[in-house]
């Protein structure tokens, strides 16, 4: 989350040549201000993102407002608390970034397999983590714009992944503070911003 807005980026490899990538694995829309960004186990975080996507409708239908943020991370963290208190179930093997923004701004929460919900300003989950998030705790910057967060997001991709970024495997969703529109970029845009990136200093570190 920036001033700009917020910025969700996942890598997506396809386990099959034959694979549709237009088809989105780990990269969701829940409601028009807010998207999630998924890793773990696909199938339980499917069931997840479709309970979310209802209580984001069911919040609409109630209140008449887009649901908050934290109350979205925190009752999905509510679903997968109670998988761990009963024999015969397993917990839900999934961590989900919700990022969008509400009437208290812009906003990315953590809901992990615990129950656990945390609200960051910047975080990164899945596979390279823990590379990832030095780069976020010293290059972020709260009054970044958007295209500046995106790039970021981008580099930070480029640190966690084997070889060299590849667009046709890159999503990348935006919600910009001008719009609140949870939006998709196009591969084409997210090509503008590779060449950005390696136009720019990052690429010498």
């Amino acid at each position: 989350a920036c001033s700009g807005g917020v910025v969700l980026a996942v890598e997506e490899k396809p386990f099959s040549t034959l694979q549709d990538l237009n088809v989105a694995q780990k990269l969701f829309q829940i409601d028009e201000h807010v998207g999630a960004a998924v890793a773990g186990l696909m199938g339980d975080a499917r069931i997840l993102i479709d309970q979310a996507r209802i209580y984001a409708q069911s919040n609409r239908l109630m209140y008449d407002e887009p649901i908050d943020i934290e109350i979205l991370g925190k009752r999905v963290g509510d679903i997968a608390q109670v998988y761990t208190q009963h024999a015969g179930v397993r917990p839900f093997g999934a961590s989900i970034i919700f990022a969008g923004i509400d009437k208290t701004g812009n906003r990315v929460f953590l809901s992990e397999p615990s129950g656990a919900y945390w609200g960051f300003k910047a975080i990164a989950i899945g596979a390279g983590a823990d590379v990832v998030k030095p780069i976020l705790e010293k290059d972020y910057e709260g009054n970044m714009s958007l295209e500046d967060a995106t790039i970021l997001a981008l580099y930070c991709l480029s640190k966690a992944v084997e070889g060299k970024l590849e667009p046709h495997k890159i999503k990348i969703a935006v919600v910009p503070t001008e719009t609140k529109k949870f939006t998709m970029l196009t591969r084409e845009e997210i090509e503008k911003y590779l060449k950005k990136l390696n136009a720019s200093k990052r690429t010498a570190e």
